[in-house]
């Protein structure tokens, strides 16, 4: 069984370093999810560079994306949306933190070396030790998604969560470039499906696009709820991955939002069956937004072509589908980028 990793919005430390742009992260949570067997999402809104970027809540509808509990090879299970009640739907705090009420303890002592103890608990403790069973001795890291961790084993566990002695602390840098992935809204259990692989990969910030051919209702309850649904799978996603640095999920946005995004990109890849550029050709900058555009299952239309202003690339001498082209794609230009430097 590999290393479990648990979200603390609290480790007693100092935040992990900046990149050298010194471009600031805007954190907020989205509502939490109801449901028992679930680690509660406190997730982001928007990101870094969304409001730059002219991204807006609601500003175009979406249709209810279903859920479907657990991907392929998941070994926990993504929340879905819940009804009111439960002892863990109290919503998480506003803008600024990652946690919120009732999200986990605060920790016992804040030295920043091991010998300190942390207390998770909350639903993300009672998840840890209910549903994964995570008992004394074994050894988990405890990450507040903004690049910093603590690892250590776990000393004691009951109905209320956990308890770790750190031995261990660390902190990873922001990566660069920043990895956007716009997505057009699929439906049903793809939009999961997109999610999950986007954040597993190592995209950074997802953006819903609600494109013309996406076939979705505008109307704000269905915003708000495929919102919170696309921002659980990623916070479940980003644990499962053993992120430090939690996926992002924007507001959805139009086709002027996206416009605008794609303009300010350091590069952007329009992924489009009749291109004549490949993909595989582009040289990402090693700083600034690298922005891809995914469109849905009836493709990206003229007019959108047209607002974006870039040239469109092919990924391939395939077509692949909404879900699936968007890991494609970042997988090609990491492999440009990013991961010549992973270690």
């Amino acid at each position: 069984m590999g290393l479990a990793v648990f979200h603390l919005a609290d480790l007693g430390q100092a935040h992990a370093p900046e990149p050298s742009d010194g471009a600031a992260d805007q954190q907020a949570a989205p509502p939490r999810l109801a449901r028992e067997d679930a680690a509660p999402a406190p997730g982001v809104a928007g990101g870094p560079g969304v409001e730059d970027a002219g991204l807006v809540a609601g500003g175009s509808g979406v249709e209810d994306a279903a859920p479907a509990v657990g991907g392929p090879g998941r070994d926990e299970a993504a929340p879905v949306a819940g009804g009111p009640g439960g002892e863990d739907a109290s919503a998480p705090g506003g803008a600024g933190e990652l946690g919120g009420a009732g999200s986990s303890s605060p920790s016992r002592s804040s030295a920043a070396g091991g010998g300190a103890e942390l207390v998770l608990g909350g639903a993300e403790g009672r998840h840890a030790a209910v549903v994964r069973r995570i008992g004394p001795g074994e050894r988990v890291r405890l990450t507040d998604g903004v690049g910093n961790f603590a690892e250590g084993p776990v000393t004691a566990s009951s109905k209320a969560g956990i308890t770790v002695s750190v031995d261990r602390r660390g902190s990873v840098p922001k990566p660069a470039p920043r990895l956007v992935v716009v997505q057009a809204l699929p439906k049903g259990e793809r939009a999961e499906l997109a999610v999950e692989m986007l954040t597993e990969v190592g995209v950074d910030l997802i953006v819903p696009w609600n494109a013309e051919r996406s076939q979705f209702r505008a109307n704000p309850e269905r915003v708000e709820k495929t919102l919170t649904k696309w921002r659980a799978w990623a916070f479940e996603a980003s644990k499962q991955s053993r992120r430090s640095w939690f996926c992002e999920v924007a507001p959805v946005a139009s086709t002027a939002d996206v416009a605008q995004l794609v303009q300010a990109a350091g590069l952007a890849a329009v992924l489009h069956e009749e291109a004549k550029t490949p993909l595989a050709t582009l040289n990402p900058p090693p700083t600034g937004d690298v922005v891809i555009v995914v469109g849905p299952e009836g493709g990206i239309t003229e007019a959108e072509l047209e607002a974006f202003r870039a040239e469109p690339v092919l990924l391939g001498d395939t077509v692949l589908r909404t879900s699936t082209a968007g890991v494609a794609a970042a997988s090609v230009l990491l492999a440009r980028s990013r991961w010549r430097t992973a270690v």
